[in-house]
């Protein structure tokens, strides 16, 4: 199941975020997938976004925020070095996107 791209606003920052949707109608719980300092690198997306399949498929909203987006961050080493600095507002991004989530009528 593909995920679909939408977005929140977190500090002024537009947090893009993959959400994997159950199939069917209804209300669903939610989750966010966090993906670390390494982001959504090439080899490492299909995984993460195999965990969001597989919530959707269990009848979980599974939402990706790219986080690291609220400190224009690019993900790798420089994330890693900056970690300590950028953490907070990293932090504060995955807090909106529980907000997102909370405001979204499809979500119980």
């Amino acid at each position: 199941m593909p995920a679909s791209s939408e977005h929140y606003i977190s500090h002024a920052h537009r947090i893009e975020s993959d959400v994997f949707r159950p199939s069917g109608s209804g209300r669903h719980p939610a989750c966010l997938i966090l993906h670390g300092t390494f982001g959504l690198h090439p080899e490492l997306k299909a995984d993460l976004f195999s965990f969001g399949e597989a919530l959707a498929d269990a009848g979980i909203v599974a939402i990706v925020p790219h986080y690291l987006d609220r400190t224009r961050t690019p993900p790798g080493l420089i994330a890693g070095e900056v970690l300590t600095k950028c953490l907070p507002d990293w932090v504060s991004a995955c807090a909106d996107g529980m907000l997102f989530a909370a405001h979204d009528s499809r979500i119980a």
